[in-house]
């Protein structure tokens, strides 16, 4: 993989208020099962600032996302990385596989 997956780690407030303003958090590890396309991320911002970041924790606790496995990354771009990676992964596994 091409990404930059920093870290991942299940989403506590004191885990969110331990991050550097500005990485970029998305919640939800994708299924890696094959009969089961990923779905959307339920929480994807950049960490916010420390004055804003209890207003993040409650958005976050809106969407039930806290106590979920996040994944955090340096920006946007490298979760895309990512995520594109995991596609065609998972695409020449199927391939190798006979699923497609």
């Amino acid at each position: 993989m091409d990404s930059k997956l920093i870290q991942t780690a299940r989403m506590t407030k004191k885990f969110l208020f331990s991050l550097d303003e500005g990485l970029y958090i998305v919640s939800g590890i994708m299924a890696t099962d094959y009969y089961n396309p990923p779905g959307p991320h339920e929480f994807m911002e950049y960490v916010a600032s420390r004055d804003e970041r209890e207003a993040q924790w409650k958005r976050i606790k809106e969407v039930y996302s806290d106590g979920r496995t996040f994944m955090v990354f340096k920006d946007e771009a490298d979760f895309c990385l990512y995520e594109e990676d995991f596609i065609k992964d998972n695409l020449h596994r199927s391939e190798e596989f006979g699923w497609a």
